[in-house]
């Protein structure tokens, strides 16, 4: 759905998010693995493993977990056409103009790095330092809202500042990690942290 194009010199070498942890009752921690492009290949989450397989254009292909699949299939243009899961059902997703999307009836749009621009009335604004994906290349965003719970929150290569539903600012706090890269995001009494690779 989302891809950046090859040029895309601020991804790729550096860290990479091993393992995320939602401070949560209970706790709940998703492990991350990369292939040989720095693009995303696994999410492990109790022993559940969602596998993400790339075109050679870099687009995402096909997400799987040996029971559960969703295809995506694109125009000639790169534009997202339909994704169909393991029933061969049409998920309500289309794509509706460059970086905007219609999910379920919500309109989503990203910005040129991919990162979430808004999400129906919430929309999202970024700091000028790293977000934890930072060193991720061709990262989907949207295809993260299939898998993870809200990835929103913590799956930006730029900082998450704050999410602004109906034009309230709602707060995210950042603490320093390695190289430049988050080691947590705090909101609302919660805590996400953040491991490296």
């Amino acid at each position: 759905m989302l891809s950046c194009g090859d040029d895309d010199s601020n991804s790729g070498s550096g860290l990479k998010p091993s393992t995320i942890t939602i401070a949560a009752n209970p706790s709940v921690s998703f492990n991350m693995a990369y292939d040989n492009k720095n693009r995303l290949s696994t999410i492990t989450q109790s022993g559940f493993t969602a596998t993400f397989t790339y075109g050679s254009d870099n687009k995402l292909d096909l997400i799987s977990n040996g029971t559960n699949s969703y295809q995506f299939n694109y125009a000639d243009n790169g534009n997202l056409v339909s994704v169909i899961d393991e029933d061969d059902d049409q998920l309500p997703i289309s794509q509706t103009g460059e970086n905007a999307y219609m999910y379920d009836g919500t309109l989503l749009t990203f910005d040129e790095q991919g990162d979430w621009k808004s999400a129906g009335t919430t929309s999202f604004t970024y700091a000028a330092q790293k977000g934890p994906f930072a060193n991720v290349k061709h990262l989907n965003q949207l295809a993260l809202q299939l898998v993870l719970p809200s990835p929103f929150f913590y799956t930006g290569k730029k900082r998450l500042e704050s999410l602004n539903p109906n034009g309230v600012p709602f707060t995210i706090t950042a603490t320093e990690g390695e190289r430049g890269l988050p080691a947590t995001y705090s909101f609302n009494g919660s805590t996400i942290s953040f491991q490296y690779q």
